[in-house]
Protein backbone atom coordinates (compact mmCIF):
# COMPACT_ATOMS: atom_id res chain seq x y z
CA UNK A 1 0.00 0.00 0.00
CA UNK A 2 1.08 3.61 -0.58
CA UNK A 3 -0.81 6.93 -0.33
CA UNK A 4 -0.49 8.81 -3.32
CA UNK A 5 -2.21 11.96 -2.99
CA UNK A 6 -3.51 13.49 0.37
CA UNK A 7 -5.32 16.89 0.71
CA UNK A 8 -8.28 18.51 1.58
CA UNK A 9 -9.20 16.07 4.22
CA UNK A 10 -8.86 12.95 1.21
CA UNK A 11 -6.70 10.53 0.59
CA UNK A 12 -6.01 8.35 -2.01
CA UNK A 13 -4.42 4.52 -1.08
CA UNK A 14 -2.28 2.82 -3.91
CA UNK A 15 -4.74 -0.74 -2.88
CA UNK A 16 -2.71 -3.70 -3.67
CA UNK A 17 -4.62 -6.24 -5.04
CA UNK A 18 -5.98 -8.69 -2.72
CA UNK A 19 -6.57 -6.51 -0.02
CA UNK A 20 -10.20 -5.03 1.06
CA UNK A 21 -10.99 -1.31 1.31
CA UNK A 22 -13.67 -1.71 4.22
CA UNK A 23 -12.65 -2.83 7.83
CA UNK A 24 -11.27 -6.81 8.27
CA UNK A 25 -9.40 -8.61 10.73
CA UNK A 26 -6.95 -9.16 7.90
CA UNK A 27 -5.68 -7.44 4.22
CA UNK A 28 -7.77 -4.46 5.64
CA UNK A 29 -6.94 -0.98 3.01
CA UNK A 30 -8.91 0.87 5.35
CA UNK A 31 -6.47 -0.13 8.56
CA UNK A 32 -3.55 0.50 6.90
CA UNK A 33 -4.60 3.52 5.78
CA UNK A 34 -6.02 4.63 8.89
CA UNK A 35 -2.86 3.30 10.62
CA UNK A 36 -0.73 5.72 8.13
CA UNK A 37 -2.88 8.62 8.97
CA UNK A 38 -3.27 8.59 12.75
CA UNK A 39 -6.47 8.29 12.72
CA UNK A 40 -9.54 6.90 11.49
CA UNK A 41 -10.41 6.81 8.11
CA UNK A 42 -13.82 6.71 6.00
CA UNK A 43 -14.07 4.64 2.28
CA UNK A 44 -15.42 7.13 -0.23
CA UNK A 45 -15.99 4.34 -2.75
CA UNK A 46 -14.85 0.60 -2.82
CA UNK A 47 -12.92 -1.26 -6.32
CA UNK A 48 -13.31 -5.24 -6.32
CA UNK A 49 -11.06 -7.53 -3.59
CA UNK A 50 -9.01 -8.90 -6.75
CA UNK A 51 -8.18 -5.33 -8.17
CA UNK A 52 -5.62 -2.85 -7.56
CA UNK A 53 -5.15 0.83 -7.49
CA UNK A 54 -6.53 4.21 -6.94
CA UNK A 55 -8.94 4.31 -3.77
CA UNK A 56 -10.45 7.50 -2.21
CA UNK A 57 -11.02 8.04 1.47
CA UNK A 58 -11.88 10.66 3.58
CA UNK A 59 -10.56 11.80 7.24
CA UNK A 60 -14.77 12.23 8.29
CA UNK A 61 -17.55 11.06 7.45
CA UNK A 62 -18.93 14.22 6.40
CA UNK A 63 -16.01 14.51 3.80
CA UNK A 64 -16.66 11.51 2.44
CA UNK A 65 -20.40 12.25 1.87
CA UNK A 66 -19.45 15.28 0.16
CA UNK A 67 -17.08 14.00 -1.99
CA UNK A 68 -19.80 11.10 -2.84
CA UNK A 69 -22.71 13.74 -3.64
CA UNK A 70 -20.48 15.90 -6.20
CA UNK A 71 -19.51 13.15 -8.08
CA UNK A 72 -16.41 10.75 -8.70
CA UNK A 73 -15.19 9.97 -11.96
CA UNK A 74 -13.41 6.29 -12.67
CA UNK A 75 -11.74 4.87 -15.14
CA UNK A 76 -9.74 1.42 -15.35
CA UNK A 77 -7.31 -0.66 -16.78
CA UNK A 78 -7.51 -4.39 -17.49
CA UNK A 79 -7.06 -7.31 -20.03
CA UNK A 80 -9.19 -9.30 -21.78
CA UNK A 81 -8.90 -12.39 -23.23
CA UNK A 82 -9.86 -11.34 -26.76
CA UNK A 83 -11.51 -8.78 -27.60
CA UNK A 84 -14.71 -7.32 -28.78
CA UNK A 85 -15.54 -6.60 -32.73
CA UNK A 86 -15.99 -2.69 -31.98
CA UNK A 87 -12.93 -1.35 -30.41
CA UNK A 88 -14.73 1.68 -28.70
CA UNK A 89 -18.29 2.21 -27.29
CA UNK A 90 -20.59 1.76 -24.69
CA UNK A 91 -21.86 -1.07 -22.26
CA UNK A 92 -25.37 -1.27 -20.60
CA UNK A 93 -26.46 -4.73 -18.73
CA UNK A 94 -29.06 -5.14 -16.04
CA UNK A 95 -26.70 -7.11 -13.02
CA UNK A 96 -28.50 -8.87 -10.57
CA UNK A 97 -25.68 -9.79 -7.62
CA UNK A 98 -26.25 -13.07 -5.59
CA UNK A 99 -24.97 -12.12 -2.06
CA UNK A 100 -24.56 -15.98 -0.88
CA UNK A 101 -22.22 -16.60 -3.60
CA UNK A 102 -20.97 -13.49 -4.21
CA UNK A 103 -21.18 -12.99 -8.17
CA UNK A 104 -22.89 -10.95 -10.03
CA UNK A 105 -25.27 -12.27 -13.45
CA UNK A 106 -26.67 -10.14 -16.09
CA UNK A 107 -30.53 -10.67 -16.39
CA UNK A 108 -33.35 -9.67 -19.12
CA UNK A 109 -35.89 -7.77 -16.76
CA UNK A 110 -35.72 -5.61 -14.21
CA UNK A 111 -36.67 -7.39 -10.69
CA UNK A 112 -35.45 -6.88 -6.51
CA UNK A 113 -31.84 -6.41 -6.57
CA UNK A 114 -31.68 -5.55 -10.03
CA UNK A 115 -29.63 -2.52 -11.04
CA UNK A 116 -28.72 -1.16 -13.96
CA UNK A 117 -25.38 -0.83 -15.27
CA UNK A 118 -23.36 1.01 -17.69
CA UNK A 119 -19.63 2.02 -18.74
CA UNK A 120 -17.60 3.43 -21.83
CA UNK A 121 -14.96 1.41 -22.85
CA UNK A 122 -11.85 1.55 -25.72
CA UNK A 123 -9.43 -1.22 -26.70
CA UNK A 124 -5.81 0.18 -26.53
CA UNK A 125 -4.00 -2.57 -28.02
CA UNK A 126 -4.08 -6.21 -28.47
CA UNK A 127 -1.68 -8.91 -28.16
CA UNK A 128 -1.32 -12.73 -28.56
CA UNK A 129 -4.86 -13.46 -27.83
CA UNK A 130 -5.24 -10.45 -25.30
CA UNK A 131 -6.69 -6.88 -25.28
CA UNK A 132 -5.50 -3.92 -22.84
CA UNK A 133 -8.83 -2.45 -22.60
CA UNK A 134 -9.66 1.33 -21.12
CA UNK A 135 -13.64 1.82 -19.07
CA UNK A 136 -15.08 4.42 -17.51
CA UNK A 137 -17.30 4.17 -15.11
CA UNK A 138 -21.26 5.88 -15.44
CA UNK A 139 -22.67 3.32 -12.59
CA UNK A 140 -20.50 1.38 -9.79
CA UNK A 141 -21.55 -2.26 -9.33
CA UNK A 142 -20.60 -5.05 -7.73
CA UNK A 143 -18.16 -7.02 -10.37
CA UNK A 144 -19.34 -5.12 -13.12
CA UNK A 145 -16.35 -4.64 -15.22
CA UNK A 146 -15.99 -8.29 -14.68
CA UNK A 147 -19.56 -9.58 -15.91
CA UNK A 148 -20.26 -7.27 -18.54
CA UNK A 149 -17.01 -7.99 -20.47
CA UNK A 150 -17.65 -12.23 -19.41
CA UNK A 151 -20.77 -11.98 -20.75
CA UNK A 152 -19.85 -11.03 -24.28
CA UNK A 153 -17.12 -13.62 -24.39
CA UNK A 154 -14.38 -11.77 -23.39
CA UNK A 155 -13.70 -12.06 -19.44
CA UNK A 156 -10.88 -10.68 -17.76
CA UNK A 157 -7.29 -12.66 -18.22
CA UNK A 158 -7.01 -14.36 -14.95
CA UNK A 159 -10.81 -13.91 -13.21
CA UNK A 160 -11.32 -17.55 -13.23
CA UNK A 161 -14.66 -16.89 -11.26
CA UNK A 162 -16.14 -15.76 -14.67
CA UNK A 163 -14.18 -17.51 -17.06
CA UNK A 164 -10.75 -16.19 -17.64
CA UNK A 165 -8.50 -18.62 -16.57
CA UNK A 166 -6.01 -18.91 -14.25
CA UNK A 167 -3.47 -16.10 -12.84
CA UNK A 168 -3.33 -12.95 -10.60
CA UNK A 169 -6.42 -10.52 -12.57
CA UNK A 170 -5.57 -7.94 -14.36
CA UNK A 171 -7.80 -5.16 -13.16
CA UNK A 172 -6.38 -1.98 -11.95
CA UNK A 173 -8.55 1.37 -10.78
CA UNK A 174 -6.03 3.65 -13.08
CA UNK A 175 -7.69 7.10 -12.01
CA UNK A 176 -10.05 9.08 -9.56
CA UNK A 177 -11.22 12.82 -10.65
CA UNK A 178 -13.26 14.20 -7.95
CA UNK A 179 -14.15 17.75 -6.36
CA UNK A 180 -13.19 18.93 -2.93
CA UNK A 181 -13.52 22.53 -1.58
CA UNK A 182 -14.31 23.67 -4.80
CA UNK A 183 -11.22 21.77 -6.54
CA UNK A 184 -11.59 19.68 -8.89
CA UNK A 185 -8.75 16.78 -8.95
CA UNK A 186 -6.91 13.67 -10.44
CA UNK A 187 -5.59 10.95 -9.05
CA UNK A 188 -3.72 8.35 -11.38
CA UNK A 189 -1.83 5.06 -10.76
CA UNK A 190 -0.10 2.52 -13.14
CA UNK A 191 -0.32 -0.79 -12.42
CA UNK A 192 2.88 -3.16 -11.93
CA UNK A 193 4.75 -5.12 -14.82
CA UNK A 194 4.15 -8.49 -13.84
CA UNK A 195 1.60 -10.97 -14.78
CA UNK A 196 -0.33 -10.32 -17.89
CA UNK A 197 0.25 -6.83 -17.39
CA UNK A 198 3.96 -7.57 -19.38
CA UNK A 199 2.06 -8.38 -22.57
CA UNK A 200 1.88 -4.37 -22.67
CA UNK A 201 3.26 -0.97 -21.98
CA UNK A 202 0.29 0.55 -20.42
CA UNK A 203 1.91 4.26 -20.56
CA UNK A 204 2.54 3.42 -24.23
CA UNK A 205 -0.12 0.88 -24.95
CA UNK A 206 0.54 1.02 -29.20
CA UNK A 207 3.73 -0.52 -28.02
CA UNK A 208 2.43 -4.35 -27.76
CA UNK A 209 5.36 -6.25 -26.34
CA UNK A 210 5.98 -9.79 -27.59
Amino acid sequence: MEIIYSGGGLVVAEKTPGSVCEDAESGSLLREVSAVCGKKVYPVHRIDRIAGGCVLYALSPRAAEEVRSAGIHKTYLFVTVGSLPEKNGRLYDLLYHDQAHNKTFTVTRMRRGVREAELTYEVMAECDGLALVSAELITGRTHQIRVQFASRGTPLAGDSRYGGGAGVPALWSHSLTFVSHGKKTTVCSYPPDVGYWKKFDVREPEKCRT
